[in-house]
């Protein structure tokens, strides 16, 4: 019945709490010209809580709710991406045609798209409706988009999406699909050192930098470290990671890319000998070949600690016709994230290969090596 059907409406408060939202995405100038387009002027020297105030309690229409929710959502995310690899000689057409009915099947939660993809690959977009109670009223609701890649290699499928709960609870859903359709069980790896001791997975990351094909690492910006002993202070617990942090960079920068042996440095033993490790990365290299760009590559684990939930992320910096170096550092074209998100999980698989052999004494490698 129709008088059953609730009534949805963004009271003054919503569109207050919209208008003073952080980070000031609708700032007073903005204000400013919601009110000229109502043929109303305010003072430019107005605080914008005044205005805020005033365009709050004004009469507003669905298309004038939806356009300021437009302009308070966030315009660009800079969110990790993570990848995962599927143990299965499937072809495309097989894990296509299960994908096809996964789509059938959540029609009415989610917007599954297939787009044309080349040959080894299929792409998938997802787009969903995802909630974030810690905003004001009228931005949770955020609508996404999980980009999810199917890369067909020889006797597995390197899986990319975005490195957020949702989005791996799709690709787990689509796997658990690809597994009912075609009655074979497929086998996951993720990129974990939860298998490490602290120095091998420090290791991981200094092998990770000075191994990246076509690229040589020049400084690190940031780090992050954690430690295997756990205190029952955890602001002392806090205190302690910050400050060995601080140190670890400062190691990192002096002693592992200038060519010396950082793990057989006194600095870093007393470091290791305290339980710390490395979690999380931030470098900057430069590309061996044409065109010579920097670029900044930014590696940690969710759960750093754990050492779980791998993930990455890519900047650059183009070099100019004059061969300059551009002064910021911006996310790259779809093609060139690509090219470098490639070279990151081929790098990790193989760090990871080669610690995991060592650790069984199959290699035998020395710490002269890092």
């Amino acid at each position: 019945m129709p008088g059953n059907k609730p009534s949805l409406f963004a009271t003054d408060k919503d569109l207050y709490d919209l208008l003073m939202a952080p980070r000031q995405r609708i700032p007073e100038k903005v204000m400013l010209e919601l009110a000229r387009d109502r043929r109303i002027f305010c003072s430019t020297s107005e605080p914008r809580q005044n205005l805020a105030d005033y365009i709050s309690s004004l009469t507003h229409d669905l298309r004038d709710v939806e356009g300021l929710i437009e302009r308070g959502e966030p315009k660009g995310r800079n969110e990790r991406t993570t990848f995962r690899t599927l143990q299965t000689d499937l072809d495309e057409e097989a894990v296509l045609k299960a994908l096809k009915r996964y789509k059938g099947d959540v029609s009415n939660t989610e917007t599954v798209n297939l787009p044309l993809s080349g040959k080894g690959l299929i792409a998938v977009n997802v787009e969903y409706s995802d909630f974030d109670y810690s905003k004001t009223h009228l931005l949770q609701r955020q609508s996404k988009v999980a980009g999810i890649e199917f890369k067909f290699e020889e006797g597995q499928i390197r899986v990319r999406l975005p490195s957020t709960e949702r989005a791996q609870e799709i690709a787990d859903a689509m796997f658990r699909e690809i597994e009912r359709d075609t009655g074979k069980e497929l086998t996951r790896k993720e990129i974990s050192v939860a298998q490490f001791d602290p120095r091998n997975r420090t290791k991981f990351f200094l092998r990770v930098m000075s191994e990246m094909s076509g690229y040589k690492a020049e400084t690190v910006t940031r780090l992050k470290v954690a430690s295997s002993d756990s205190r029952d202070d955890e602001e002392q617990d806090e205190d302690a990671e910050e400050a060995a942090s601080a140190e670890m960079l400062h190691l990192v920068e002096n002693v592992a890319l200038s060519g010396e042996n950082l793990l057989a440095s006194p600095q870093y033993k007393q470091l290791e000998e305290s339980g710390f490790f490395i979690t999380a990365v931030t470098w900057r290299a430069a590309q061996v070949d044409t065109p010579h760009d920097r670029i900044q590559f930014d590696l940690s684990f969710e759960d750093g600690k754990a050492g779980q939930g791998f993930r990455y992320l890519a900047r650059i910096a183009p070099v100019s016709k004059r061969e300059t170096k551009g002064p910021t550092f911006r996310l790259p074209t779809e093609a060139r994230k690509k090219e470098l998100f490639s070279v990151i999980e081929i790098t990790a698989r193989k760090i990871i290969e080669k610690l995991e052999g060592e650790s069984a004494g199959v290699l035998g490698a020395s710490d002269d090596q890092i």
